[in-house]
């Protein structure tokens, strides 16, 4: 359960030691890259013990390093930029918290900013524009921010008797429209509605469901980008 970084020396192999645990294993794509004379490699690192896999990353130039970068998340992509290492991953919340056995309700992640849909490329050009590339229920759609994604969506639900009260945030935006979704993994999904938001970007909703345990998504179109900014519930209502 260790990651190493080998390279080839006359006669045999070098290994240095990034990352050990004693709970966790690396799994899945290693994505690596060089900034100057700094290696970064990224991995997804699963817990079987402890809970959901995290996202680590390790650095080796004078010294090595590493340390989790995202919590409850699957490596989509690395890029390395003048201003250091920028990720995307993948999140879900698993069937298994609804009950059922298929797949979960997923969601990606560019930096900080959560999207409607899961991460298939990112990449980031010459002139620091952000390309996004998504698999949603329409299929692939590409989107271009010409600056790092900065929106983020924040939502919490509470039960009142039959109801769900839902609220959040779009930190980032001073006007428009939050749409809400109700979710389950053995469903297509359900538009709740369309709700304001407020001057400070706060919004209120509210939903009756038919049946629980259901989860929330809060999407947020920005109006330059069209980048679908999001918010998944990581716990279902029940």
């Amino acid at each position: 359960p260790a990651a190493i970084e080998w390279h080839p020396i006359p006669g045999d192999w070098l290994g240095r030691l990034l990352h050990s645990s004693a709970l966790g294993v690396p799994i899945g794509s290693v994505a690596a890259g060089v900034s100057g004379s700094v290696v970064f490699a990224v991995w997804t690192e699963a817990y079987p013990t402890l809970g959901p896999p995290a996202v680590v990353v390790a650095s080796h130039g004078t010294h090595a390093k590493s340390w989790v970068a995202l919590e409850d998340a699957v490596l989509a992509a690395l890029v390395l930029t003048p201003h250091g290492p920028e990720l995307a991953a993948n999140r879900c919340v698993p069937a298994l918290a609804f009950g059922l056995d298929e797949n979960g309700i997923c969601g990606g992640l560019v930096g900080a900013s959560e999207l409607d849909g899961v991460v298939a490329g990112f990449a980031v050009a010459a002139d620091g524009a952000h390309d996004v590339l998504l698999d949603d229920a329409a299929g692939l759609s590409w989107y271009r921010s010409p600056t790092p994604l900065a929106v983020q969506v924040t939502l919490g639900a509470a039960r009142n008797g039959g109801a769900v009260q839902l609220g959040g945030r779009v930190a980032g935006a001073t006007g428009g429209t939050v749409l809400v979704y109700r979710e389950r993994p053995d469903e297509q999904r359900t538009l709740v509605g369309a709700f304001p938001l407020a001057a400070d970007g706060s919004f209120q909703a509210s939903d009756t469901p038919p049946v629980l345990p259901v989860d929330y998504r809060a999407v947020y179109v920005d109006a330059t980008t069209g980048l679908p900014y999001a918010a998944l519930l990581r716990q279902p209502v029940s």
